[in-house]
């Protein structure tokens, strides 16, 4: 199991983007700089904007839009963070959605968009938790999308199984 978590560790640290490239000047439309971590190799630059209203929007390097979280019908936002070494991680879960993992360049940003997210999800009526983890415990816990399909697969394959052994 260490040697696993090792493994993880090692690619996560092999990737060629790090928070520390990011660059973290005043972004038109008050966008937010991050690298998202989407799985054990998959890491992308990616913008942050909280808003119009209960959404969160994610556009990747290019400008374009790659994720939205709606809070509208949720009732209670999770907030992981990081509070070992770097302490720049960030996991944002909700109900009915796959993880948003962020990493920021700096504990400051990270706590900005944090108090920029609580203030927004509070005037909402949307619940929120804050809860401090190690930086290894939140990328072990994250349900990514790639869990996701994961979980998918393995349950329609266990469906299928059933239904062609009848």
């Amino acid at each position: 199991m260490k040697s696993f978590k090792k493994g993880i560790m090692q690619r996560m640290n092999s990737n060629k983007i790090h928070p520390q490239n990011l660059r973290y000047s005043s972004l038109e439309n008050n966008r937010i700089q991050a690298v998202e971590w989407r799985g054990s190799e998959k890491k992308r630059k990616v913008e942050i904007k909280i808003g119009p209203q209960n959404f969160l929007h994610v556009y990747d390097k290019m400008g374009s839009e790659v994720r939205v979280l709606n809070f509208d019908n949720i009732l209670e936002v999770t907030l992981k963070l990081s509070s070992d070494n770097d302490q720049q991680l960030l996991l944002i879960h909700s109900d009915k959605e796959y993880d948003l993992v962020l990493m920021f360049v700096d504990v400051e940003k990270r706590d900005d968009f944090v108090n920029q997210l609580c203030s927004t999800l509070e005037n909402s009526g949307v619940g929120f938790i804050r809860e401090y983890l190690t930086h290894r415990n939140i990328i072990r816990h994250a349900y990514t999308h790639q869990k996701r399909k994961k979980k998918l697969e393995k349950f329609f394959k266990v469906i299928f199984a059933k239904v062609l052994l009848q």
